[in-house]
């Protein structure tokens, strides 16, 4: 009955346990355009205002064609940070584990940022460790991720 009791207890328990595309959808979070919000009787109407304004809208599918081809003429951090999002929420996770690897590796600003979407491109595509791997060297620092990648951290273990 003793052994009965722990089996049914463990499966009830691993039951309860998320898997890693509900712990992606749990704390996937769409990064806010602060490079260049859309803004009211702006008249200059370029590819860069038409990207920005279509990711404010939720427009992901355009915004995505017109990050890329931002990011042939200007190699911007934010544009990349911006086309990897848009990347994630359309399902392209490879390209954006690309763009979160390349923003990582060419690029100064955005380290935090690049680490944290990348180590939920992992999770989503299923490679739990490389996701642990990255979501506990984010939890061993002091940043404003830290805490969100410990938890998260504790949920994947």
């Amino acid at each position: 009955a003793t052994i009965g009791i722990l089996i049914l207890g463990k499966v009830l328990l691993n039951s309860f346990t998320e898997t890693p595309d509900q712990l992606f959808e749990a704390y996937f979070t769409v990064y806010p355009n602060t490079f260049e919000p859309t803004v009211r009787g702006n008249t200059a109407i370029t590819k860069r205002t038409q990207a920005f304004s279509a990711y404010d809208q939720g427009d992901y599918q355009n915004a995505a064609i017109l990050f890329r081809e931002l990011m042939e003429s200007t190699k911007e951090p934010g544009i990349l940070l911006l086309l990897g999002n848009t990347n994630l929420i359309l399902g392209n996770v490879e390209e954006a584990k690309g763009n979160f690897i390349t923003l990582n590796r060419d690029f100064d600003e955005f380290d935090i940022q690049s680490k944290w979407y990348l180590s939920l491109c992992y999770l989503k595509s299923g490679d739990v460790e490389r996701a642990r791997t990255m979501l506990k060297e984010l939890g061993d620092t002091e940043i404003t991720y830290a805490n969100k990648a410990k938890e998260l951290l504790e949920k994947v273990n």
